[in-house]
């Protein structure tokens, strides 16, 4: 788990944007896109509209975090991976 002398990350609008990596081309092969989401042991409490940011992701990892609420997850559409271990997840409303 993080140090407790760690602060928590808070994901504001363009700050996520910096633990993208992975640089590779799209589906169509006509633009390039970071297919990495690496959060993980960040002591991420929220998500909120943030991931609007990177819901082209196809990796995401979360794990070791704080994070009760997945429903901004919604929207990645594109993800083949997910590590949500080691949450306080109470719902994952995002699979119905």
């Amino acid at each position: 788990m993080a140090d407790d002398g760690e602060q928590k990350l808070v994901l504001k609008p363009g700050s996520v944007t910096m633990y993208l990596t992975n640089f590779t081309r799209t589906n169509d092969s006509e633009n390039f896109q970071f297919s990495d989401l690496i959060l993980q042991n960040r002591r991420v409490e929220t998500l909120a509209k943030t991931m609007d940011e990177v819901k082209d992701a196809r990796r995401c990892d979360l794990s070791v975090n704080n994070i009760q609420d997945v429903a901004p997850l919604k929207d990645m559409q594109q993800l083949m991976y997910l590590n949500l271990s080691k949450n306080k997840i109470k719902a994952l409303n995002i699979l119905t």
